[in-house]
């Protein structure tokens, strides 16, 4: 029969846990999960039908400028029971080393089940990745694993580099990405920074507008104010032109309007005799108001007449 290669994700319904493993994962591992493990005698079981078979998995780094110091991880694998492999990881400073491989065996016989036993030995950090089988038989009906005669299209397992990749794979020194055990609330934290830098931008936008809006307002009454005394002060300036817009040349003809206007009433004659006997015989200029100078001469005689001896 055609040789077929499965591959079963971390998450495969296959992999039987323990209640001793977390789910983790990043972007640069398969399917961008991984299930870690620290505690001594936890384990993970895989049946399977194939003849050779290889797990993979992701070693944390030694970063021992921010303390996150991840102990490398000893498992140990056992197939239908027989004698354990140890495998022990090799920690790098400052370097997560992805695809890594912890365990391979060949030669199986064909055409049997057989199941594979994973079990944690120490307090390190495990972190399982995927587990790839060679068969010559279809997987377990149901299976939600991913058959092809090559590995998953979609995954290369040295595009990331490991210890089972040719040198020209490696990506070299980088800095750990994080298989903290912390690492899965860093989306819960950007996700609070986000909202409060939010809730603080629209709140400082919501004193701007409000200082904003009472600047303008406070404007608005003050040019109010200056145009009302403007208005004001206009006014009484065009009140007082009025009320002295004539000269003083002009007073005695005004004053005599006013007499022609409102006749007085006749004075008593305060002349003295002489006065009055001179008044009489000097001859007087012809007046140009005739009723002005009637109501002289009625004024005139209307004292008593004294004449010379």
């Amino acid at each position: 029969m055609t040789s077929t290669t499965t591959t079963f994700d971390d998450r495969s319904p296959f992999i039987q846990y323990s209640h001793d493993w977390r789910q983790r994962g990043k972007s640069v591992e398969f399917d961008g999960t991984t299930s870690g493990t620290n505690t001594p005698g936890a384990n993970a079981t895989l049946v399977f039908n194939g003849t050779d078979i290889s797990v993979f998995g992701t070693i944390g780094s030694v970063d021992y400028d921010n303390m996150n110091h991840h102990i490398p991880p000893i498992s140990a694998y056992s197939i239908d029971g027989g004698g354990q492999t140890i495998y022990t990881a090799i920690a790098f400073e400052n370097t997560t080393q992805y695809n890594a491989t912890f365990f391979q065996a060949a030669g199986l016989a064909p055409n049997v089940s057989h199941t594979l036993v994973i079990t944690m030995q120490n307090k390190g950090s495990l972190f399982l990745d995927w587990i790839q089988v060679e068969s010559k038989l279809d997987p377990p009906a149901g299976g939600s694993s991913k058959n092809s005669t090559t590995p998953s299209p979609d995954f290369d397992p040295c595009e990331h580099g490991g210890p089972h990749c040719p040198p020209s794979h490696n990506p070299g020194n980088s800095s750990d990405h994080g298989h903290d055990e912390h690492s899965g609330d860093s989306t819960g934290e950007i996700i609070a920074i986000v909202l409060g830098a939010t809730s603080i931008l629209i709140l400082l936008c919501a004193i701007f507008f409000f200082l904003g809006k009472r600047q303008r307002a406070r404007r608005l009454r003050q040019r109010e104010l200056l145009d009302r005394q403007t208005k004001t002060e206009t006014m009484v300036s065009s009140r007082g032109s009025r009320s002295h817009s004539y000269h003083i040349g002009d007073y005695p003809k005004k004053l005599e309007e006013g007499y022609r206007g409102h006749p007085q009433p006749p004075q008593p004659d305060t002349r003295s005799w002489a006065d009055s006997w001179m008044y009489a015989l000097w001859p007087r200029p012809h007046s140009r108001n005739k009723d002005h100078d009637n109501a002289s001469t009625t004024s005139f005689h209307s004292g008593p007449v004294f004449y010379a001896q």
